[in-house]
């Protein structure tokens, strides 16, 4: 509905813009954001955010997925650019809180404070300071930190919330917008399937097509084209020349075991008491076999039986992670006591710590020795390039001494440029203007662009030129077949007119002019855009009278409707609340998306498309 909405609504609904802003975060580790000497995936403004704050919501958002199996390098990319722009969009609009002075009350926060679960006691389910204080000094480093990042979270979901919720439409349009969403009208529909006619259609003969030519030359012209000579070099072109031998691999391999190790987990379950005296008590009835949950069960108001599934070390609370490590499959803690009670803890399964293999990992690492080796290479590459243009060498000499690639393109149209056979990363404003706005022959230039430099040559300057039959011969074809299906659809027309004019069926004149014809139910006008109606015949089509007849010509289709009723407007609370909700989002969103246009205009934001790729890379194995 709301891709409907945008396509037919036209002058306030500019685009349709992702907005998803995760204001509720994984605890584990979030102290990280406010540690230094990290390495910054994003620059929001002065805020640089560092690649593990960006991980975990990453790693959050994959999880909202829930798809079996590895994402492949597409969805993995999706995922990461939407999570770059959440964290984006939350700290453009921290930015402008902090301009203008925006804070929150101490009340207000310590409202938040009292009323969060996760610092409540679950026996008595009311906030305890202990648990507060161990989990502000565990995750955030001091309460200063954690006040500043709960204020931040507050700020971004009150201004989320109002362009998300508190926005509406005007309420009379959005009538209008219903009665016309939910307008229904019957049709007969005659349709002509132009891609089957120019399959269909066989190529002219070559002197029909010279005569074609002739007849009217001036429109088979090129317009400016030049001849260039370049040198392109990248970090992924360095990367694949560079060979890692298999000791450097061994050796960071030994290095980096950490990085791949895979903790133990022990899948633990627990039992919480609200005293110790009964702790201690039910401590001597227990063995490697006791159910702990069947326990639980005969006594649940004063024990509460917990699973915590599969845990690491640093996953538990202290107390807990060397009691519990230290024991034997199936084996018991003492009891333990913590800021929420006393606790008793079971080990009912081991998953031992490994280190993934070398041939797991091989890759990996050979991948990031090579990056960090392309990056020095690449600096020299560029120092040695200088000199060599310095000491006056021309693109050939220093492609030759220098083993990098030498382009050469002949004749690229000024007008195709941006569709031409060049690299993707080189069909950009820089590289065009070097082109197109140099002059032959001049001095070179280094020009240094996104993991890479180009140095480009001009060497040919040709002019609006008129194209010879050869030349012009493809686009001949096409238009020579164009006339002829546009003279067919005409005779198709007058014929389907002329027989109506003698009052014969619609359907019957449809199907002796060997045309798709159908007789509709009642249809809404994105129905009707389905069939393949164009959107303005479509507003024409139910605008008009019982009996009119519209003709509709698009690229890929030829088509007559025929309006055969009345028009008909069921109300439907249910419906309207669901497009009315659906404007509203949309609405929303489109002035959102004209603010955080505004704030990136006063907070610059730069991305880390290096940290990311490698990011992206490693996710991948």
């Amino acid at each position: 509905m709301l891709q409907y909405i945008k396509k037919y609504i036209k002058g306030w609904f500019l685009g349709i813009i992702l907005f998803l802003i995760f204001l509720s975060f994984t605890f584990w580790g979030v102290g990280d954001i406010f540690s230094g000497g990290k390495s910054y995936i994003v620059k929001v403004g002065k805020n640089k955010i560092p690649i593990e704050y960006f991980q975990a919501e990453f790693q959050t958002n994959v999880g909202y997925l829930n798809k079996k199996g590895k994402l492949d390098r597409l969805e993995l990319k999706t995922v990461a650019q939407e999570t770059l722009k959440n964290i984006v969009t939350r700290y453009l609009i921290v930015n402008a809180a902090n301009s203008m002075n925006i804070s929150i009350s101490d009340n207000i926060l310590k409202k938040k404070i009292f009323e969060n679960e996760l610092f409540k006691n679950k026996l008595t389910n009311e906030f305890d300071n202990n648990i507060y204080k161990n989990f502000v000094s565990r995750s955030f480093g001091s309460e200063i930190n954690y006040l500043e990042y709960l204020e931040t979270q507050i700020i971004v979901n009150l201004i989320s919330d109002y362009y998300e919720k508190k926005i509406s439409y005007p309420k009379n349009l959005t009538n209008e917008i219903y009665n016309q969403l939910e307008e229904k009208r019957s049709f007969q529909i005659a349709s002509v399937d132009k891609n089957f006619l120019r399959s269909s259609k066989k190529n002219p003969e070559k002197e029909s097509l010279k005569k074609f030519f002739d007849k009217d030359k001036k429109k088979y012209f090129f317009g400016e084209r030049r001849s260039f000579t370049y040198l392109f070099e990248n970090l992924d072109n360095i990367k694949d020349k560079i060979e890692v031998g298999e000791e450097e691999i061994i050796e960071s391999y030994n290095n980096r075991k950490l990085d791949f190790s895979i903790p133990e987990k022990r899948q633990v379950e627990q039992l919480v008491f609200n005293n110790e005296i009964l702790g201690k008590e039910i401590l001597t009835t227990l063995n490697k076999d006791t159910n702990l949950n069947d326990l639980a069960k005969k006594n649940e108001k004063e024990i509460t039986y917990i699973n915590l599934g599969f845990v690491e070390k640093k996953q538990l609370f202290d107390e807990f992670s060397e009691p519990v490590f230290k024991l034997n499959l199936n084996e018991i803690t003492d009891v333990i006591k913590t800021d929420i009670g006393w606790h008793i803890l079971k080990v009912t399964e081991i998953k031992e710590s490994t280190t993934k293999k070398i041939e797991d990992v091989k890759k990996i690492i050979s991948d990031d020795i090579a990056l960090n080796k392309s990056y020095d290479e690449l600096d020299n590459i560029l120092i040695e390039v200088e000199n060599y243009i310095n000491d006056g060498n021309e693109l050939e000499n220093i492609s030759e001494k220098l083993n990098i690639d030498i382009e050469k393109k002949e004749k690229i149209e000024k007008d195709y440029f941006f569709s031409s056979s060049l690299p993707d990363d080189l069909k950009i404003d820089l590289f065009f203007n070097e082109v197109f706005n140099g002059k032959k022959n001049s001095d070179l230039f280094i020009q240094e662009v996104e993991n890479g430099f180009f140095v480009v040559r001009v060497d040919k300057i040709i002019k609006e030129q008129q194209m010879t039959f050869d030349e012009a011969y493809n686009k001949l074809l096409l238009d020579f077949q164009e006339i002829q299906i546009t003279k067919k659809i005409k005779e198709i027309n007058s014929e389907f007119k002329k027989k109506s004019s003698d009052n014969i069926d619609f359907n019957e004149i449809s199907d002796s002019l060997n045309m798709n014809s159908r007789t509709t139910k009642k249809l809404n006008r994105e129905d009707l855009i389905n069939q393949g109606i164009s959107i303005n015949v479509t507003q024409k089509v139910f605008d008009s009278k019982i009996g009119t007849v519209h003709e509709d010509d698009t690229k890929d289709q030829f088509s007559i409707v025929k309006v055969i009723s009345d028009s008909e407007v069921t109300f439907n609370d249910e419906k309207f609340n669901d497009i009315s909700n659906d404007i509203n989002k949309v609405y929303g969103i489109d002035n959102f998306n004209i603010v955080t246009n505004i704030l990136e205009k006063k907070f610059p934001v730069k991305i880390n498309e290096n940290l990311l790729n490698e990011f992206l890379d490693r996710m991948q194995y």
